[in-house]
């Protein structure tokens, strides 16, 4: 337990982002939010590392992906990626969608994962006709892919924090929430057909526009 304390501040959170990988070439201890008491002596080292992956929260912004899947991969053995239990996408379709489930797919002990996913994006795909859930590798949310999330199979928990730039309308309003809703159970469908328990857990953010500015209201979860 002190260790914990010791290795992991901030309450686990971590951002992996471009500055945080400075220093080159990457190896393991090459990052900047690796913990002072990892670099002291390699006994320390070898004693309170392995307790850094796994308690950490890893915020990956676009930027930071590539050099942190780099950093995980200079760890021997495929150790880096098999520790690693939280991750937090803060915008998951701006692009790099396919590399980033990659990167989730390769974590094989990944227990969370926090994904922000604009609103107007959460539509359901066509189905066939007679069937309740979509096939396997069905889109969820245009190409996407958000279905690939079912393939990891260690998940526990998926956090959708949704969102949205509209005016204040309730009707709008009440359609973005079902739309969260909608994703948000599909989701759950589909780990239930394979017999996970992984839970689902989603938040609804709007960004209203008026007296000249853009002002956030909750919407509901």
């Amino acid at each position: 337990m002190i260790w914990a304390y010791a290795v992991i501040p901030n309450e686990g959170h971590i951002l992996a982002d471009i500055w945080a990988f400075r220093t080159q070439p990457i190896s393991a201890l090459s990052p900047t939010f690796i913990p002072a008491i990892c670099r002291a002596n390699r006994q320390i080292q070898s004693e309170a590392f392995p307790l850094f992956l796994p308690l950490a929260k890893f915020h990956i912004t676009s930027c930071g992906r590539i050099p942190f899947t780099k950093w995980l991969e200079s760890f021997p053995d495929y150790e880096g990626f098999a520790a690693v239990r939280h991750l937090n996408f803060s915008y998951i379709f701006n692009g790099f969608w396919k590399s980033q489930l990659s990167l989730m797919l390769q974590c094989a002990g990944l227990r969370t994962v926090e994904l922000t996913i604009p609103l107007e994006l959460c539509l359901l795909p066509s189905r066939p006709a007679g069937s309740t859930f979509p096939n396997q590798g069905e889109n969820l949310i245009g190409e996407k892919q958000l279905g690939g999330l079912l393939e990891c199979e260690n998940l526990e928990l998926v956090v959708l924090e949704c969102f949205a730039i509209y005016p204040s309308d309730p009707q709008i309003r009440a359609m973005l929430k079902g739309r969260a809703i909608a994703t948000a159970e599909w989701l759950e469908e589909g780990f239930r057909r394979r017999r996970m328990k992984t839970f689902v857990c989603r938040t609804v953010t709007v960004k209203m526009h008026y007296d000249g500015a853009y002002h956030t209201a909750g919407i509901g979860s």
